[in-house]
Order: structure tokens, then sequence, then C-alpha cells
């Protein structure tokens, strides 16, 4: 008998250093059925959800996730607040996240980039951020089939809410931020920050479970209350 338990733990040990651990899994994306669309708003007229998104979908890239530490990489938009004309391409600060996000990537961190960013800065502006992000990931050497593209978040809460939509949708356990280091603490230290305050009074409710892994990156297993519908017209 005694052998039998040696033998066994032996094994448990070999079978645990096998490759790098899964990140725990949530216990809402392996179950959960979402009906319907995954993004609630109505993006501008310049963007089409279906069109950009289209060959992520209709690829094998969502069953492959299985090979990968994680199931997406999450790159926040940036365009700065007091931005007086419309910018075309990417503001250096979302290039920087972008740069981090594709040696990720090349890496095999995930073999999914999602882009969030609205039409923000100037307020009148028709440049989406997460277009221009695919853009440049793009002309940098990613295949579209490995970009999600989400046009609405208007702010940081709905950076993370509207990626959780998706990962629920597909049933994805555990997303990488890719960000800048003052936003990546802002959103792993929410008790110190304001972020879990302005998520219940934006919200109602804290997106999900974020823990720092470096400096500029952190997990993110969404909660199910990211499905609830939001007040803004504009990111609902």
């Amino acid at each position: 008998m005694q052998r039998i338990l040696i033998a066994m733990w032996l094994t448990s040990l070999g079978a645990a250093s096998c490759g790098p651990p899964k990140p725990p899994s949530t216990p809402t994306a392996g179950m959960m059925q979402v009906h319907g669309a995954w993004s609630y708003c109505e993006p501008s007229a310049m963007v089409s959800l279906a069109r950009e998104n289209t060959p992520v979908l209709e690829s094998r890239v969502l069953q492959a996730r299985a090979n990968t530490e994680y199931d997406l990489l999450i790159v926040p938009g940036y365009t700065p607040e007091d931005a007086e004309t419309p910018l075309t391409r990417v503001d250096p600060i979302a290039a920087a996240r972008l740069d981090e996000a594709i040696a990720l990537y090349r890496q095999g961190k995930a073999h999914i980039v999602l882009v969030a960013g609205g039409n923000v800065h100037p307020t009148d502006t028709r440049y989406a951020e997460a277009l221009t992000m695919k853009a440049y990931l793009v002309r940098h050497g990613l295949p579209e089939s490995a970009i999600v593209v989400e046009p609405c978040a208007r702010h940081s809460t709905t950076n993370l809410r509207n990626a959780g939509r998706f990962m629920l949708k597909y049933h994805l356990r555990t997303a990488l931020v890719v960000t800048s280091s003052d936003q990546a603490f802002y959103f792993a230290n929410g008790n110190l920050s304001t972020f879990e305050s302005r998520s219940r009074a934006q919200l109602g409710y804290v997106v999900g479970r974020l823990q720092s892994k470096t400096a500029t990156t952190l997990e993110f297993a969404p909660s199910k209350a990211v499905l609830r519908r939001g007040s803004d017209p504009l990111d609902p």
C-alpha cells in the first residue's frame, strides 16, 4: 500500500510539472450560456462589429485557446483627455501597450488580442480607439483572425466590463490585461485606488477578479454581473 501511495505522489508531481499552469477557471465562463449579442452598444457608422470580428469567430482560434496560458490578451485604449483634434493613429502610450501585447502574443501567452476603446477624445472624434489599435496590430504582423474589436468602451470600467461580456459569451476563462503601469496599479488595487468604488457607482458591481502579474499586466476573470446592461446610452 505504501508503495502505491508513493507512486501516486510521484505521478502527481510529474503531472504538475508539465507545462505552465493554466489560470483558475471562473465559476461562470465554463457553464453560462449567453444568449444574443455580446456587445450591447450601437457603434458609430464607421464600425461594423460583424465585419471586424468575423475573422476571429469563423477561425479556429477560439477552440485553440487550451494551448495557451491565457485565453486572450486585453488592451485598453488610450487617448489624452485634452486631445483637441481627432487622432487617426494610436497615441504613443497606447502604442507601448500594443507593443507589449504583440510580444506576449508571439511568446504564445494567448492566441487572441482584444482591443477596447470607443470614440472618446475629443468628443466629436470619428475615430474609435479599437479600430486604430487593430490597424496598428495588423501593420505589425498580427492576423485579423487574432484580433477582437470592442469599439464602444468609453471608460476604464467599461473597457473591462465589455471585454468580460465577450469572454462569457465564448466561455473564455482568464485574460491577461496589458496596459500602462499607472492603470495596471489602478486596476489591481481597487481598494486603494478609486476603481472599485467607481465601478460600483457607475455600474453597480465590481467587474471581476483582478490580480497583478507584472508592473504592466494583470489577470482578469470576469464576474457574471458584467452581463447587466448599463445606463450610458453610448456604452450600455
